[in-house]
Parts: C-alpha cells; structure tokens; sequence
C-alpha cells in the first residue's frame, strides 16, 4: 500500500482538539501560566518532567499523555512553522501527523514522544523543536 496522506475527518478533529485542551489545561496548572503561550516546547518540558515523575510505568496507561503530549507539541509546530495536521495511512497502519509541501515534511508528534517515554528521556521537546526547526529550514531555503 502506497502512503497516503489524507484531510482530519470530524471525529479526528474532534481528538485533536480534546487533546489539545486537556495539554493545555495540564500545562497551564502545572506552569501557573494562561493557556494561550503553555505550548511552549520549554513548557512542555516541564510538564513533562512533572508528569513522567508521577506516573507509574508498572500501572498506568501511559498513551492518553503521550497523545496528549504530542499532539501540544505537533500544534507548536504547526502554529509556528506553517505546518497542518494530516493523517496518514500506510502499510503500517493509520497514524495522525504533521505535513507540509514543498519538501514533503512529514512529522508524527505523538510517535515521538512515545520513543523518548520508552527511553525514559525528559526535557526533550526544546533540543526535539530546535532540531526540527533547522531542519525545516533547510528544507525551506532548497525550495525557495
């Protein structure tokens, strides 16, 4: 199966906005700061951080905040960087991701957070954003 990249339908919307505001709210409580800058990627770090030392690996579910966590980032990156929400489906299945043409940027925010929670990494979204960003950049200056 050929990869395709295809428009959020309503009920994926809907998630990612149910994400967004629960991120938002855990965010905003954790940092003491309006909703409006909490998705900060330095923010997210430290929400993280706070979350990850709570959670109990051996009992609780971990991918509702790995969701969470990386649909506040994949929104960072596509308020900041002209990026929009896809979803994408392949051989592997369904998954949502960020996207953005020229350059065929292709990113998937919740499977990043996944690989560095299995890594047990934390304060990783601000090294994560500014490695993005180059890159995109980069991108950007080959298409003009």
């Amino acid at each position: 199966m050929d990869q395709k990249i295809i428009d959020l339908n309503n009920g994926e919307r809907e998630w990612l906005n149910n994400n967004l505001t629960g991120i938002r709210g855990l965010v905003s409580s954790i940092i003491g700061l309006d909703d409006i800058d909490c998705l900060l990627p330095s923010y997210l770090d430290e929400s993280y951080k706070v979350w990850f030392a709570s959670h109990n690996r051996s009992v609780d579910d971990p991918n509702p905040m790995i969701n969470a966590f990386g649909i506040g980032f994949g929104q960072y990156l596509v308020d900041n960087n002209n990026l929009e929400w896809k979803i994408v489906q392949d051989e592997f299945g369904t998954e949502i991701a960020v996207y953005r043409t020229p350059g065929d940027i292709l990113l998937f925010p919740p499977n990043l957070v996944a690989k560095r929670y299995e890594k047990e990494e934390i304060e990783f979204f601000v090294p994560l954003y500014n490695g993005i960003k180059k890159q995109i950049e980069e991108i950007h200056s080959n298409f003009g």
